[in-house]
């Protein structure tokens, strides 16, 4: 109720389709842009386990088949979500980080999204 989270999504279509997200998660009370950030308390380490839990989600969807994300070898590798990384927030409250298509996995992959368990960040959430 709280929330106004507004997604662009853009493909560019050339010899083959690219597929890029925007989003803008808007308090409606005070009318201000949130970042991701301002969700947690002052210099908490939000990166990390954030971080931590996607790289396992990845490395758990490539060891059953479902994923093809770029862990190893010589392709680009995910280590941990950027400061001004993309992200949403769900009807259900919850933080959605979202890459966008070739970033972090194999473009059959699409635009990956890692929805976050409220129990792995609810001590640094403001």
């Amino acid at each position: 109720e709280d929330i106004l989270a507004v997604n662009f999504y853009f493909t560019t279509i050339e010899a083959s389709a690219v597929t890029a997200n925007r989003f803008y998660n808007i308090d409606k009370k005070s009318g201000t842009l949130i970042t991701l950030d301002s969700l947690f308390k002052k210099d908490a380490d939000y990166v990390t386990p954030i971080s931590n839990y996607i790289l396992s989600e990845m490395k758990k969807q490539n060891d059953d088949g479902t994923g093809f994300y770029f862990l190893d070898g010589e392709e680009q590798r995910y280590t941990k979500i950027r400061n001004d990384q993309h992200f949403n927030i769900n009807n259900a409250g919850n933080i959605v980080i979202c890459f966008n298509e070739y970033e972090v996995a194999a473009g059959a992959q699409g635009c990956p999204e890692f929805k976050i368990p409220k129990e792995i960040i609810k001590d640094i959430l403001k």
